[in-house]
């Protein structure tokens, strides 16, 4: 099997499909936006222009395009890559609009572009906005919300979302105390994308067998005349019963080596059902970070009514997401696969279900996708039996192994350049496969061709390198205060599970979701973190609880009511003596935490009765909680008044413990128990190495008899006869062992 008009691929190395025993599928699931999810609904903002009809700002215009860039897109580019005037930025001007505020504004113009992109570098605005737009009262908004801070992906360079036309304004608002009248940005190309080009792919391949082979050749240069998707598609909007799982799949864009280019895409579930933006799609559509930085997402890209689009309208901006990261991919002899996590996912697309499961020969299946990067399609056939897969010819021929992909014959419907990527289904609706290749050939010949061939490569094959990400784990989840409580103070400690798979934390807290203006909070490593001088006037506080999972930083959104200060206080203080951090609960809500060996104050609305309780926050030693829980309270006080002290000492509890800290001096490892051969045994589930000092490990019930011992395979050590040598208030029991027997 051949494929003409194929681009060079970069070839991967990927461990052999091994899961011909294990067949593992998840359900597909509807994405709907709740408080707490933390993504961000769109705002219904406005740009300057916009807002206050202002005229049209200064142009700068680019020349025409030359033909030789034209040209060059014949590569299967739909947009190319243009530098941007020398004196743009000097070229915009500063004024003042009706509210007072200043703004700065410039109008870019490359003539013929069907839309635009615009690269930002330097970007850092602090408090002020960006927006894009493509002029004029009528013209939407390049971004539903005003470009912020560092740019989307946060390190102030990126690709911006298409502005419909061939001119885009640029408007700058600085934050209030900004008045040096410098533009904390620069940029410095754009990606012209044509207008009447043919939508295309980087392989655009034919799969003519080789008795079409000179149908196949003029296919090839008929790839870079202007046309919309073939007639013969089928509306995927004449199928409403797969609108559901229709809404998943995403026509996108991307940028690479100074080309624009389009593919389809699709959201696929974990097996947490936690709607992490998981999106499916081909090795050869977005092969690495750089280019899934630049990728834009268009969902519910379709007709509005069956046989009622308008191809020529551009792609609905209202659910559209940019940026992505790319997780893992799989060049063509591995299956041409790619998984990356995209910035965001729209309100009511589906994550859809999949699974590791065989395809019969026979089978049938269906594909929906973006032919020509035109508005969604959907195709229908059935698996036939596989052929080995080559794309181009002699030396540049690039082959992949026909189990590596199934073999469809579409009946109705077809596949294009830019449908690529984009997933096969099965009957039961779940995806099975992405889309690598099909005909390359005029519209008529498209249309003709029987049997109409594609390749999809196997969702199986990426499996041991998705696995880690779709079989997910529990994500980091703030515990404290509960999400809608109202908070104890100005001062208030947050604490949070870290789940299984997140390792760094930051608190933004506002009074609007995503608002940082009340704190901006790095929490590192920890599990819990105090915010000082939080408002106490009982208005809404929002906290939005960042975390690191996966490498990847995910975000949760939570509502908090601020404490209402009637003036009048108790003041309760706390002198921790105990190894580790103490919970601290006044009248049974939590009121602070208190560190290892530290004391804090912490004021409290006047109580009738006031008891005072604690639970100290084990260690964890090899993932697990070390030692025995240590919890106590203190006997309620009636009409309390002033600073009362508290003291938590290893004797103040349910019952006395001590706190081990060894040293291993036995030149060999030893794992310890503690009270030994008494009710109370209990091993701390650790291994002290050889040498190892200082020790702890949790607190432990302290009886007359309690003792520690160290072992190694049938030896052992035992310390005993230390309860006199307890350290007061502490309880720590310092211990060492130099020999086993």
């Amino acid at each position: 099997m051949r494929i003409a008009a194929a681009s060079a691929l970069v070839w991967m190395s990927v461990a052999p499909c091994a899961w011909s025993q294990e067949v593992l599928s998840v359900p597909a699931s509807l994405y709907e936006r709740q408080a707490a999810k933390g993504r961000l609904a769109l705002a219904q903002e406005l740009s300057p222009a916009r807002l206050f009809s202002l005229e049209a700002p200064r142009k700068v215009s680019l020349e025409g395009l030359p033909e030789s860039a034209r040209a060059s897109l014949l590569n299967g580019a739909v947009a190319v890559h243009r530098e941007t005037p020398e004196g743009l930025m000097t070229s915009g001007e500063w004024s003042t609009m009706a509210d007072g505020r200043r703004v700065w504004r410039v109008a870019v113009e490359s003539p013929g572009a069907a839309s635009l992109r615009l690269h930002f570098t330097r970007f850092d605005v602090e408090g002020g906005e960006v927006w894009l737009s493509a002029g004029g009262e009528a013209a939407a908004p390049a971004e539903a919300r005003a470009l912020t801070g560092r740019g989307p992906l946060g390190d102030g360079e990126f690709w911006s979302a298409s502005v419909f036309g061939a001119t885009v304004w640029v408007e700058y608002v600085p934050a209030a105390d900004r008045t040096d009248g410098a533009v904390p940005f620069g940029i410095d190309r754009i990606s012209h994308y044509l207008a009447g080009t043919k939508q295309s792919d980087p392989v655009v391949a034919g799969l003519e067998r080789a008795a079409r082979a000179a149908e196949a050749q003029d296919a090839a240069g008929a790839a870079g005349q202007g046309r919309e998707a073939a007639s013969c598609q089928l509306e995927a909007k004449c199928f409403p019963e797969y609108e559901g799982v229709g809404s998943g799949i995403a026509h996108l864009r991307y940028e690479r080596n100074g080309f624009g280019y389009v593919c389809s895409g699709a959201l696929v579930n974990s097996t947490s059902q936690r709607h992490i933006p998981y999106l499916l799609t081909a090795d050869h559509c977005i092969q690495n970070d750089a280019e899934a930085r630049t990728l834009e997402s268009y969902f519910f890209y379709e007709a509005s009514i069956c046989g009622g689009a308008n191809s020529e309208e551009p792609p609905m901006t209202s659910s559209r997401v940019l940026g992505a990261k790319f997780l893992a991919g799989g060049a063509l002899e591995a299956g041409d696969y790619s998984l990356l996590l995209l910035s965001d996912a729209p309100d009511k697309a589906m994550f859809l279900g999949w699974t590791t499961a065989d395809v019969a020969v026979g089978a049938p299946v269906y594909g929906i996708h973006h032919p020509s990067g035109s508005y969604k399609r959907i195709s229908f056939g059935q698996r036939v039996i596989d052929e080995e897969l080559v794309i181009g010819a002699g030396e540049d021929a690039e082959y992949a192994p026909s189990d590596k992909y199934w073999k469809v014959e579409f009946t109705r419907g077809r596949v294009e350049g830019g449908s690529s990527g984009s997933p096969l289904f099965n009957a039961n609706n779940q995806v099975v496969g992405t889309l690598t290749a099909g005909p390359s050939a005029s519209e008529a010949r498209l249309c003709a061709l029987d049997p109409f061939e594609a390749f999809y490569g196997r969702f199986v094959n990426g499996f041991p390198r998705f696995r880690a990400y779709l079989e997910d784990t529990e994500p980091a989840s703030l515990t404290q205060p509960a999400n809608g409580a109202t908070l104890p103070g100005a001062t208030v400690d947050f604490a949070w599970s870290k789940g299984t798979s997140s390792d760094q934390f930051k608190l933004h807290i506002g009074t609007t979701p995503g608002g940082r203006e009340l704190a901006v909070e790095d929490a590192g490593n920890t599990s819990f973190h105090r915010v000082n001088y939080l408002p106490t006037d009982g208005r809404r506080i929002y906290v939005r609880f960042h975390y690191r999972m996966l490498g990847t930083w995910r975000f949760t959104d939570y509502a908090f009511t601020a404490a209402k200060d009637s003036g009048r206080k108790v003041t309760v203080r706390v002198v921790n003596k105990l190894l580790y951090p103490v919970q601290v609960k006044a009248n049974g809500e939590n009121l602070m935490i208190v560190g290892g060996g530290a004391a804090e104050a912490r004021d409290f609305a006047v109580p009738r009765t006031l008891v005072v309780s604690y639970e100290m926050i084990r260690p964890v030693v090899d993932g697990a909680p070390a030692g025995v829980p240590v919890t106590g309270y203190f006997p309620g006080t009636g009409a309390p008044m002033g600073t009362i002290p508290f003291t938590i000492t290893n004797t103040t509890g349910s019952e006395p413990v001590f706190a081990p800290v060894l040293y291993n001096g036995t030149g060999q490892p030893v794992t310890l128990v503690m009270n030994s051969g008494l009710p109370e045994e209990q091993s701390c589930n650790c291994t002290a190495a050889a040498g190892a000092n200082g020790l702890d490990m949790g607190y432990y019930p302290l009886l007359p008899a309690s003792n520690i011992r160290a072992v190694n395979g049938g030896t052992s050590s035992l310390y005993q006869n230390f309860v006199a040598f307890v350290e007061p208030g502490t309880g720590i029991v310092r211990a060492s062992f130099t020999a086993l027997r």
